[in-house]
């Protein structure tokens, strides 16, 4: 499992920037509107290796439909994707993804779960984008680019993300001083052509991968969690311990109330 993600993310969330080298300063109790640096995270890593690689072309309804429709499309023909769902009568271009939901037996799947978890991604309608049915009926798509909408960390979410937060939350910000961080997606996502036989191997993936996620869940989150909180505790970003004069005193924030 990686950690530098999660450390740079738990780090941004409860400091803004760096760990303090005064843990003990009021300065940490931020305001509830305060945000923190945001997370750079580059587009091609993550579509590729990263969380959006479950983001298959497979999985949006306007390439399945394109693919698998009994509709008769015009030989030697390149649809646009706004002619294509008219053509199909539908077809959409959005798809959320839990993260929680999927593995393949690389070694980052909470960190997946944790910085990421609910994400959504978008084909992107652009002039490149083409579907093409050639002169002897293959269907192929051109120009195909798939991008992940603007997301953030802040300990909130839905469903899996939830039940995931109210676990690993009290051991990484107990007294409630993390701010929302954004997660920025820099560079351009990738530009792929598409064939029917890429479709059908994306297919097979994400099914095994919803497959072993099914089975493997709880235990894997369990197994990588500790080993992520034991590194956020060892590198001093979740050590809320004052150690000054020698001491050894455990850190709380709070607010006075009037």
């Amino acid at each position: 499992m990686t950690t530098a993600l999660i450390n740079e993310v738990v780090t941004k969330y409860l400091y803004a920037n760096g760990v303090p080298s005064n843990l003990t300063s009021d300065s940490l109790i931020r305001t509830s509107g305060a945000t923190g640096s945001p997370v750079s995270i580059n587009v091609i890593d993550f579509m590729q290796t990263g969380g959006g690689r479950f983001a298959k072309a497979s999985e949006f309804e306007i390439v399945s439909k394109f693919f698998n429709s009994a509709n008769a499309l015009t030989l030697n023909h390149q649809y646009s994707l706004s002619e294509l769902q008219g053509v199909l009568g539908s077809g959409g271009t959005t798809k959320s993804l839990q993260q929680y939901d999927y593995r393949d037996g690389t070694g980052d799947y909470f960190e997946r779960t944790f910085v990421f978890n609910n994400t959504t991604y978008n084909i992107v309608d652009s002039a490149n984008l083409k579907f093409i049915v050639d002169a002897n009926g293959a269907r192929y798509i051109s120009g195909l680019q798939i991008a992940p909408q603007a997301d953030n960390f802040d300990f909130t979410g839905a469903g899996a993300s939830a039940s995931l937060n109210n676990v690993i939350k009290p051991y990484i910000d107990p007294w409630n001083i993390g701010r929302t961080i954004d997660l920025n997606f820099t560079g351009t996502a990738p530009v792929i052509s598409y064939t029917n036989d890429q479709y059908l191997v994306d297919s097979a993936y994400v099914f095994e991968a919803k497959a072993l996620a099914a089975v493997s869940a709880k235990a894997a989150l369990a197994l990588e969690f500790e080993s992520a909180a034991n590194d956020l505790w060892n590198t001093g970003i979740t050590k809320f311990i004052d150690t000054a004069d020698d001491g050894y005193r455990p850190i709380a924030y709070g607010r006075k109330h009037h």
